[in-house]
Order: structure tokens, then sequence, then C-alpha cells
């Protein structure tokens, strides 16, 4: 079997991700694997044509392709993301067609899934046949069951080749024709409040939807909107997981990234993401700034904020972007006051629906609502505050902020606790006081909530 490995970490042959993919290659009898580094090379990759080509040769001599990444802030990196760009834009996605795909991540399974919906979603598109993909903890290889379970995962992959076993497709293909959105006059709202309001958006020349959209939105806005487009941000390259912000939040890059997310980004009460859908994301302009704002470290830097989304394309047709970008307000803290897109109704109903989306966003921010964090901002806290704990030496800016706001939140374990717990366990163990806590239990649930209802 011939094995192209594209590996999406920038860290290229020190890449933690790309070891588990050499164990395999070690272990793994009969089987040729070729790794190309196609997030260390981006850039060459972007300015020479060229450099492509022993790339795609491959891939038409390649019975799997087995794409190799580390998990960046919910998806692939930046650099990846470009990558996929340039296959569509040059029109190489038909050499991937009925080709044979897997992916390898490792992570801290902070959002995983996300980046392995994406990856599925994107190979299927192409219509290649997706075997499902091993996400790692990236310790995972250096325990013995771990280097078991991936070189039983890498036979179980090479089966699949070898009997040509058909494979379901999970995402459906996207149908989308965009309607022009032409707003017409929209009475500007008179620019009365004071919350701080910042727009981030990638608009181009050609997103005419998008550019609509966001100057009909701040029209309607009642107060003036800082608009950042990130294509003004001098942004010299994607995160290069080197992790030399986690002592003292400074990045290695010395551009114009950081500056901007202090002096604007994070002073905001209110933010609004606007992008355009470029296969299964935003572009990836918007996923190497996100990326790149990991010089905060694991920090809830957002928290308190307001956000609302604009999106030009099928969001309704993508439902693992939809969960990244409510991840991005969940696990930020942030209060979501909506999404609006362009994939439903003509100009007039886009219009008042953005209308509603301002009007929905200041009634948030004055009345300081805040929504209950779900599973993804809850799991996704519990994740980030277990490893900033286990590496506190390593992550010595993230420990200090945890330490001093309280977010090392461990279920209390106090000794009062401790007995009470270790009493009722002895107590539960007779049948007579079994049967008559259980027989009461729905009543003694409820019991505390009846009396604040009563009371208040």
């Amino acid at each position: 079997m011939n094995v192209v490995v594209l590996n999406g970490s920038p860290k290229g042959e020190k890449g933690v991700t790309l070891q588990y993919v050499r164990y395999l290659e070690k272990h793994l009898e009969g089987h040729q694997f070729r790794t190309f580094h196609v997030s260390r090379d981006i850039h060459g990759i972007e300015k020479n044509p060229a450099t492509l080509e022993p790339i795609i040769e491959a891939v038409k001599a390649a019975d799997l392709v087995a794409w190799c990444t580390p998990v960046y802030y919910l998806l692939v990196p930046g650099q990846m993301k470009r990558f996929h760009e340039i296959l569509v834009e040059r029109g190489l996605t038909g050499h991937f067609e009925g080709k044979y795909a897997t992916a390898f991540t490792t992570s801290v399974h902070f959002f995983d899934h996300t980046a392995h919906d994406y990856l599925r979603a994107f190979c299927e598109d192409m219509g290649m046949l997706h075997l499902g993909g091993y996400s790692a903890h990236y310790q995972d290889l250096l325990k013995e069951q771990g280097r078991h379970d991936l070189v039983t995962f890498g036979r179980y992959v090479a089966t699949c080749v070898e009997k040509r076993w058909p494979v379901d497709r999970q995402f459906g293909p996207v149908s989308f024709s965009p309607p022009r959105y032409e707003p017409g006059p929209v009475e500007q709202a008179r620019k009365t409040d004071s919350k701080k309001i910042v727009l981030l958006t990638d608009a181009r020349e050609q997103d005419a939807n998008l550019t609509s959209m966001t100057r009909a939105l701040v029209d309607l806005l009642p107060n003036p909107v800082d608009v950042v487009n990130l294509h003004t941000i001098d942004m010299r390259g994607g995160c290069l997981g080197c992790c030399r912000c986690a002592y003292d939040n400074t990045c290695c890059y010395k551009d114009g990234l950081a500056a901007t997310a202090l002096a604007r980004l994070y002073p905001a009460d209110i933010l609004f993401f606007c992008g355009t859908i470029r296969d299964r994301f935003l572009s990836a302009r918007w996923k190497t700034f996100l990326d790149r704002l990991f010089f905060n470290g694991h920090r809830p830097t957002t928290a308190g904020k307001v956000i609302g989304f604009l999106v030009s394309g099928p969001l309704g047709q993508n439902a693992p972007l939809r969960q990244v970008l409510e991840a991005i307000s969940d696990v930020g803290r942030m209060t979501c006051a909506g999404f609006v897109t362009d994939e439903r109704g003509d100009s007039a109903a886009i219009t008042q629906r953005l209308s509603a989306l301002a009007d929905r966003t200041m009634w948030i921010a004055r009345e300081r609502l805040v929504t209950p964090r779900t599973f993804l901002g809850t799991g996704g806290h519990m994740v980030f505050r277990d490893l900033v704990s286990e590496l506190s030496w390593f992550f010595r800016s993230d420990h200090r902020f945890y330490r001093e706001n309280g977010l090392f939140d461990y279920p209390e374990k106090t000794l009062a606790r401790y007995w009470q717990s270790l009493f009722m366990s002895v107590l539960i163990a007779f049948d007579r006081t079994r049967d008559s806590v259980y027989k009461g239990a729905v009543d003694h649930m409820v019991a505390p909530y009846l009396r604040i209802v009563d009371r208040e």
C-alpha cells in the first residue's frame, strides 16, 4: 500500500503527531510512506505552483492519503487550512477523488472532534473515501496501550484499503447559490450608546454579500463600530506551536497581531465575527488569526462580552462550522446574540434579521444577560483547567491567571464532605435505609428549589 502523509504541523519533522505516523511506518510491514510538510512549506506552496507538483503526483499514485495534524484552536492549523484552499483554487481536488483517506491528530482532546469533522467533510467534498480518524492524546504514544491501539488502527485502515470496503458519506454535499444581498437604503441609528463595539471581518473585494451585510449592521447599531479587517493586520505567519508565549504571553512574532488584539479586540464590550465560508470553514486568514490569539494562552480573555456572527454562505449545511462558532462563544464565556447568514430569504428579510441582531445584541449588553455554559464551555474549561494544573511550570502565565481568578474549581474535597460520603455509603448498604432514600429521592431533589421559588 502506498501512503501519502500530508503533515499539517508547522514544526515539520519535529511535529508530535508525525511521530505517531512514523511509528506506524515502522510497525506496518510492506507499506510505503511518503511525507509532505504542507504547513511548514505553505509559503513556498503559495508562491510557487511547481512546489505542488510532487505532492499531486504522489497523491495520484497513492492508495491512501493520511492527513496528519495537531489540533489548533478547535480545528487544523491555519497553514493546513490554507493548503486546502489552494487545492480548491488551483482545481486540484479531482486528483484526490476515489482515494481512501484517514486522519491522525494529537491534542488534549479539546474539540478534536470538530477538527476531525472538518477534515472528513473536506475529504468527502473532494470525493474521497474517508475511513475515520485516530484522535490521540498527545502523550498516548508514550504508553504501551497507546502504541498497541495505534498499530491496531493502522492494521484496520490497511485492511479497509486492501479489501476496498465501501464507505458511507457522513456529510452531505453542499448545494448553495448565494443570492445577491442588496440592502437598499438603511436608516442609520443614532449613535448614542456608549458600548464599545468591534467588528472583525475578512471581507475581500469579491465578498460582496459579506461587505454589504457588515455595512448594514454598522448602520443599524446605535453607536460607532470599530471595523477591523483581518487583511489589514500585520500578521506575518501562522502559529508555529513553539509555546514561547506560555511564560509571559509574548508571541515570538514581532508583528502587529498582539497589539491589535490588546488595543482593539479585548477592550470591547461587544464583538461581531464576520466571514465568508470557504470549503468547510471560514477563510484561512480567519483561522490563522484565531490560532495566533493563543499568545494569550488558555485564559478566557473574552469573558463577559456579547458576540454575534455574520456568515456569508450555507451555514445551515455546515454543522461542524456552527459548532466551532458556538464553542468560541461558550468556551470564551461570552453571551451569543445569534447568527445572521445570507442563505435564506431576499434582501429585505436579511436586513430584518440584521436589525433584529443589532437590537438583541444591545439589549443583552445593557441588561448584562449571562447565559449558562453548555457542555461546550463546561467541558472545554475542565480540559484546560487540568492541563494548566498539570503543566503549571510550563504555562506560568495561565497558572497565575487561573489561581488568581478561582478557575481551579475542582469539586470541593473537605473533611466534612469526606465523612458525610463515608457515613452515607455505610447507611445505604442497609435495605431499610436504601428503600427510604430512593423512595423519597424525587421529593428531596426538588425541595431546596421549591423553597427558593416559594420564598422569592
